[in-house]
């Protein structure tokens, strides 16, 4: 009775102390709750709710209201198979979640070391993966073969691959799967055309319709003048013009041949007197030129100790005289000269002195302009009087055409 004294004294001091807060605490100064209790709570009487049955396991609930019971975890799942509640089970749950048969996954055939993957419609055991994975890929031929940590599997990199072309559509069909493409907009149409008609093929083109086109060489047409030498043509772009094989210039050394080729024609004349010496006289004489030894080029003519050229143009002229006199004769002179028709050649004068049985020679040479038809001859007189005679080894005229 005392104990029960105490109690209620100290409950009523606790409430009488927490009143003006509207919290009651026990065990504490300071209550957060309407009824706060710092330390363990016994209730002795519970009145249950349901069928009447052992307390173990129970469930502490409230009714409307608001007093304590409990009910039995038992009687909250038999009212879920009531129908009060609803647990959805399949074949990959176990357990029905009651005490000691919990709710879980089933095995589903998964063995020590696997685990169970979702595959969109139901769990399935599988190998737990390694920490790192390796894939080695690599082609023989048309296989391809995958080794993914050591498990090998093959395919056929392409069964089958054909290409077609109709018209401008192209058509693949790789492995049954057949895909087109136009090709006309990208396709460019190559058209060749002849401006020459006629001539050799040197070519054949074919397009990308098929069409073939040969290809012409161009034809020049060439005519020459035999006589000028002059070649007429016709160029490719339709146009004449000509080409000259042996310039027009002046003092030209190049003639056109017979063929209307250029031609350079030697024309040279060379003669010499074989004779026995001349006797030389104060009387103006010829000198003896009997032999002519070169002619060439049809321009010369010897005749009477005289050279006849019957082509104007520059000549180079190139002649030598000799003389003797007696032995124990004083010195004398004699004088001989180049003569175009009877006319003395300005500068052509050879002058020799002899004494003494002595044997001289001496010559002159020149460039000069000739007429057609100039006649040249050595022409020579003893300027004292003597014995004097020519050496024919010394004689000779040489003429050179040089235009």
């Amino acid at each position: 009775m005392k104990k029960t004294y105490s109690f209620v004294v100290l409950l009523f001091t606790v409430l009488f102390f927490n009143a003006q807060s509207g919290n009651m605490g026990i065990n504490t100064p300071s209550p957060t709750h309407t009824l706060d209790i710092n330390g363990t709570l016994r209730v002795r009487k519970i009145t249950q709710t349901g069928s009447s049955q052992s307390a173990k396991d129970s469930i502490m609930v409230f009714d409307t209201d608001g007093v304590v019971k409990y009910v039995s975890a038992n009687a909250v799942v038999a009212q879920a198979t009531a129908g009060n509640a609803k647990i959805l089970t399949n074949n990959t749950l176990s357990g029905n979640g009651s005490t000691g048969n919990e709710l879980r996954i089933s095995q589903q055939g998964a063995t020590t070391g696997q685990v169970l993957t979702w595959n969109g419609t139901t769990w399935i055991p599988q190998a737990i993966a390694p920490a790192s994975t390796t894939n080695s890929i690599s082609t023989s031929g048309n296989t391809f073969t995958s080794n993914v940590n050591g498990v090998i599997s093959t395919a056929p990199v392409v069964n089958s691959n054909t290409l077609s072309l109709s018209g401008s559509v192209l058509t693949s069909n790789v492995n049954g799967i057949i895909t087109t493409q136009n090709l006309s907009s990208l396709q460019n149409i190559t058209t060749i055309t002849n401006t020459q008609t006629a001539g050799k093929t040197i070519a054949t083109y074919t397009n990308e319709n098929n069409v073939v086109t040969d290809i012409k060489e161009t034809i020049t047409n060439l005519n020459q003048n035999a006589t000028t030498g002059v070649i007429t043509y016709i160029k490719e772009d339709a146009t004449t013009a000509t080409a000259n094989v042996v310039s027009a210039n002046a003092n030209n050394v190049i003639s056109v041949g017979t063929d209307g080729g250029a031609y350079k024609e030697l024309k040279v004349f060379d003669a010499y007197d074989t004779a026995a010496s001349q006797t030389i006289t104060n009387i103006t004489s010829t000198l003896s030129l009997g032999t002519g030894r070169t002619n060439i080029g049809g321009i010369f003519t010897l005749a009477s100790n005289t050279v006849t050229v019957s082509e104007a143009g520059v000549y180079r002229v190139n002649y030598s005289v000799g003389t003797t006199i007696p032995a124990g004769s004083n010195e004398f002179s004699s004088r001989f000269w180049l003569e175009n028709g009877g006319t003395e050649i300005v500068n052509s004068n050879i002058i020799i002195h002899a004494y003494n049985g002595s044997n001289n020679c001496s010559g002159r040479n020149f460039i000069i302009q000739l007429a057609a038809g100039s006649a040249l001859r050595i022409r020579m007189q003893r300027v004292d009087a003597t014995n004097m005679q020519t050496i024919p080894s010394c004689t000779a005229l040489n003429i050179e055409k040089l235009n």
